[in-house]
C-alpha cells in the first residue's frame, strides 16, 4: 500500500520591513527577496520528526511518556511580545488557509489581545509611527510572548469554519503531540493548514468563510513530547492503524487517527545491489489491513521498527529524485519478535 503525503508550500507574499526608526514599514519585495524570505523562514520552523521519519528507528519498546501539561495561565491580557522568526505573515484568521495581511521581519513589536480556542494562534496588533494600527492572526510558536496565550480572552468560530479531530490508541486513550496536516485543492491551487493534537487527543483547523471543498486530512509528524516518541524523540512502541480521512466541508463525518500499542520489534539491514550496507534509508512495513510502521536504517544499514501480529510487506524507500520502492519482502507476526530480514534499496 503506497503512502503518500501531500507535502505542498503555500504561496508566500513577503514585504521586508526597513528599519527607520522604530516604525516598521513595507518595500515591495523583489523575487531575490521572496526567495531568502523563503529560506530564512523555513531555517526557523522547529523541529519535528516528519513520516516517513527521519531518525533512526529505537530498538527498544519507548518509555512511559512525560506527562502532556498544558501551561495554567500567568498573564492578564493583553500581552506583549515580539516575532522569533526571520519573516512571519500577519493573517487575517487563525491558520495558513487566511489571507495574508501582511509580512514582517523577526523583533517586530506585537500585542496579544485575543486567542483562538487550541491557543496555538492569536489576534495581535502591530502599532506604525505615522499609519494606523495593523491587526490579524499570527502563529503562537512564531512568537516570544511576556505571558500564555492561554491567558488571553478566546475567540469563537462558527461549526461550518472548522474541522475537527481526535487522536487516540485502540483503547480509546487520547494521544497528544501529533501534527496533522489539511491539504485543500482550491481553484486550482492547493492549500494546506496544520494542527497539533492536544492532551485530550484533539485537533482543530479554522476556515475562513468562503471555503469550501473536500480535504486530505493527514498525520504527517510528531513531536518528542508525544507518547509515540521515546526518549530520543524516534517512532517507538506504536503502529499507525488509521492515518487519513477525506473530508467535506461543512464537516459531517468524525475524523479519528488511531494507533495501536506493542512490544514488538522487526529488525534487519537495507543493502544496494552490490551488498554494502546503505544508511539513512527509509522504510515502511504495511500491514494486510492497512495499518503501518514506519523506520530509517542507521550509518550499519541496520534498522529496528514497531510491529505486531499479522501479515506485513515491507520494503524500502527512495524520495530522491523521485519516489521509489524497493522489493516487497513479506513477515508474518504472531505474538514474538520476527526473524530479523534483509531489504535491497530500491533502484534509479
Amino acid at each position: 500500500m503506497e503512502k503518500k503525503v501531500r507535502i505542498l508550500l503555500v504561496g508566500v507574499f513577503c514585504l521586508v520591513l526597513l528599519l527607520a526608526g522604530c516604525a516598521p514599514q513595507a518595500v515591495e519585495p523583489s523575487a531575490e527577496m521572496i526567495q531568502t524570505a523563503i529560506a530564512q523562514t523555513q531555517a526557523a520552523e522547529p523541529t519535528e520528526t516528519p513520516v516517513p521519519p527521519t531518525l533512526a528507528p529505537t530498538r527498544t519498546p519507548a518509555p512511559s511518556p512525560t506527562a502532556y501539561e498544558t501551561p495554567e495561565p500567568t498573564t492578564s491580557p493583553p500581552i506583549n511580545g515580539e516575532i522569533s522568526a526571520a519573516f512571519l505573515n500577519l493573517r487575517t484568521g487563525p491558520s495558513t488557509l487566511f489571507d495574508i495581511v501582511n509580512t514582517f521581519v523577526e523583533g517586530t513589536a506585537v500585542t496579544a489581545l485575543s486567542r483562538s480556542p487550541d491557543s496555538e494562534w492569536v489576534k495581535v496588533e502591530i502599532e506604525f509611527e505615522e499609519e494606523p494600527p495593523l491587526e490579524g492572526w499570527m502563529a503562537v510558536i512564531y512568537l516570544e510572548l511576556d505571558g500564555e496565550a492561554a491567558a488571553l480572552p478566546q475567540e469563537t468560530f462558527p461549526a461550518e469554519q472548522t474541522l475537527t479531530g481526535k487522536v487516540s490508541d485502540t483503547e480509546g486513550n487520547p494521544i497528544p503531540g501529533i501534527n496533522v496536516a489539511f491539504v485543500l485543492n482550491y481553484d486550482e491551487v492547493d492549500l494546506r493548514a496544520d494542527a497539533t493534537s492536544n492532551q485530550n487527543g484533539e485537533f482543530t483547523v479554522y476556515l475562513p468563510e468562503e471555503l469550501f471543498g473536500t480535504f486530505d486530512v493527514q498525520i504527517v509528524s510528531w513531536t518528542c513530547e508525544s507518547p509515540i516518541a521515546d526518549a530520543n524523540c524516534q517512532f517507538s512502541g506504536y503502529i499507525q492503524v488509521v492515518d487519513r480521512a477525506f473530508i467535506a466541508v461543512p464537516q459531517e463525518e468524525e475524523i479519528l487517527f488511531t494507533y495501536e500499542k506493542t512490544n514488538l520489534l522487526l529488525s534487519g539491514t537495507i543493502e544496494d545491489r552490490d551488498g554494502d550496507p546503505v544508511d539513512q534509508m527509509l522504510l515502511v512495513a504495511v500491514r494486510d489491513d492497512g495499518a503501518t510502521s514506519l523506520g530509517r536504517s542507521d550509518a550499519l544499514g541496520e534498522f529496528s521498527i514497531p510491529i505486531s501480529g499479522g501479515t506485513w510487506e515491507v520494503y524500502a524507500v527512495s524520495y530522491d529524485p523521485d519516489y521509489l520502492e524497493g522489493e516487497k519482502v513479506s513477515v508474518e507476526v504472531v505474538d514474538t519478535n520476527p526473524e530479523a530480514i534483509t531489504l535491497k534499496a530500491p533502484r534509479n
